[in-house]
């Protein structure tokens, strides 16, 4: 696709135009060649101006072609000049033809008439005869040179549409690339954080010591990471019902009782089951996401609170608690703050509310998801 970029078609020009250029060149050396030595290097020098501005229209359309049609009309004037010099009509075409491809057709009509203005002085056949032949010939160059600029033009769309194109694939790409990132955090490293929090609690101690309960949250926690990582494997879910709203309840409730974190749990069940998918979708992600920070961040026997309530627009309230640990020996470690940053995108994407307060000793999470969310 690299061949259609403007950049491409440019230095195509340059060269088309800086080979043609050499071509009239040579073209005419032999007529220049035969010709008297008096006028020899005249012709010799005007041939190589001839060369250089056609050669510099490639790079400066304007100002290259501008000399090249003057050249050509000065040469135009006189015949001892203009009789070996045949080739170089061909440029002033090439010129004319670049303008109207660029749709400089001013530009081109005034050069046309510049070119011929001193050729009808001295021209042989009728005057009548010659403009005849005139408005011929650049009706061939405006149809030659418009069938050019259909080209071009139908070339520049195709450009424009495989840069949207590339556009719309990176866009799709990072999309991709950020939701594989919340989907993994939400699906794999909450259960990984709890694995590596019980690991470092019972460090050290024997496995006598420690606690069948920790072993058995260990055992779960790594379970539900595999099984959670081959959904995302097969593909994500993305509908979820008022069990999947409870269940991430009771394993949130599960996994604080190993730091015998006591969770209050105020809610009616009855309220989860008139949820659009878009609610549901969303209070497991905020379920999911603050009960596991309440379980790396709350100091061990302490108290937590959770209460879930609807209101009679069928919008949905949550509020979470907890008091903080003074030193957290498992914060720096499974915290990147990825997951309340990229939660507080998904909710105002969604049009829901995500309140996070930190007080002295306590923490808060508070979020409202309105029913007048879209069902995804």
């Amino acid at each position: 696709m690299l061949l259609f970029s403007k950049k491409n078609n440019n230095i195509i020009e340059v060269l088309l135009l800086f080979c043609f250029a050499l071509f009239l060149f040579f073209m005419n050396m032999p007529d220049v060649i035969s010709e008297e030595k008096d006028y020899f290097y005249l012709i010799l020098v005007f041939e190589i101006f001839f060369a250089t501005s056609l050669a510099l229209t490639g790079v400066f359309p304007v100002t290259g072609g501008l000399l090249y049609v003057l050249l050509y009309a000065i040469f135009s004037s006189f015949s001892i000049l203009n009789k070996p010099t045949g080739m170089l009509y061909f440029g002033m075409v090439a010129v004319i033809v670049l303008w109207i491809t660029r749709g400089w057709y001013l530009f081109a009509v005034f050069a046309y008439v510049i070119s011929h203005i001193p050729a009808s002085f001295t021209a042989n056949t009728a005057l009548q005869g010659y403009l005849r032949y005139v408005l011929f010939e650049f009706f061939c160059i405006l149809v030659f040179g418009s069938i050019s600029r259909v080209f071009v033009l139908k070339i520049a769309k195709f450009r424009e549409r495989v840069e949207r194109l590339c556009r719309m694939l990176d866009e799709q790409e990072n999309r991709i690339r950020i939701q594989l990132a919340s989907e993994l955090h939400d699906y794999v490293a909450k259960d990984l954080a709890v694995i590596s929090t019980i690991a470092q609690e019972n460090q050290g101690a024997t496995i006598e010591a420690a606690a069948q309960d920790s072993w058995s949250a260990v055992a779960t926690a790594a379970q539900r990471a595999g099984v959670k990582l081959r959904m995302l494997i097969s593909g994500t879910k993305t509908s979820f019902t008022p069990a999947d709203i409870v269940e991430a309840i009771d394993q949130g409730s599960f996994i604080l009782r190993q730091r015998q974190i006591r969770l209050k749990q105020i809610y009616d069940k009855g309220d989860f089951t008139s949820l659009n998918d878009t609610q549901a979708r969303l209070l497991v992600m905020l379920l999911r996401e603050g009960l596991v920070n309440i379980f790396k961040y709350s100091p061990a026997n302490s108290r937590a609170k959770l209460q879930i309530t609807r209101n009679q627009q069928n919008s949905i309230f949550v509020l979470m608690e907890n008091t903080i640990a003074p030193e957290s020996k498992v914060g720096k470690t499974n915290s990147s703050e990825f997951g309340l940053r990229n939660l507080n995108y998904i909710f105002a994407k969604e049009g829901a509310i995500l309140v996070k307060e930190d007080f002295e000793t306590t923490w808060m999470l508070v979020a409202e998801l309105p029913a007048e969310m879209a069902a995804r």
